[in-house]
């Protein structure tokens, strides 16, 4: 099965966007199978437990995770979120990011990649 791995980036900006991930990247690429790393998750937890403006989606997304409303494999990794994703993103994978020097890592390899476009859409970059 196709992989589409998530960035932290991308799971914030579209919990703030109130994107609904899992319907908009079934109409994009179709069925897949999400992934994100612990290091991801912990980057989300930082996140919730600051006292930025991003905490309160960070905390929203979290709990999507966690309860299961987002359907999200997590797999165990002890590289930077943005290193890790560029080492495991195959071909025939899809990256969800908003982040230009992940977006060029992850081209350079052929790889297609989804951000978020607009204030509602998601879409190939």
């Amino acid at each position: 099965m196709q992989k589409t791995i998530l960035d932290t980036n991308f799971l914030v900006l579209a919990t703030k966007l109130k994107i609904d991930v899992k319907s908009e990247l079934a109409q994009l690429i179709g069925k897949t199978e999400l992934v994100t790393s612990n290091m991801a998750m912990g980057e989300l937890e930082r996140i919730a437990e600051s006292r930025t403006k991003n905490a309160l989606y960070a905390r929203i997304a979290l709990a999507q995770i966690k309860q299961k409303q987002l359907e999200v494999k997590i797999v165990e990794s002890e590289t930077h979120v943005d290193d890790w994703i560029a080492q495991e993103a195959a071909k025939d994978d899809v990256v969800c990011t908003n982040d230009r020097k992940l977006i060029l890592r992850v081209k350079a390899k052929l790889v297609r990649v989804v951000c978020i476009k607009g204030k509602q859409k998601v879409g190939f970059c």
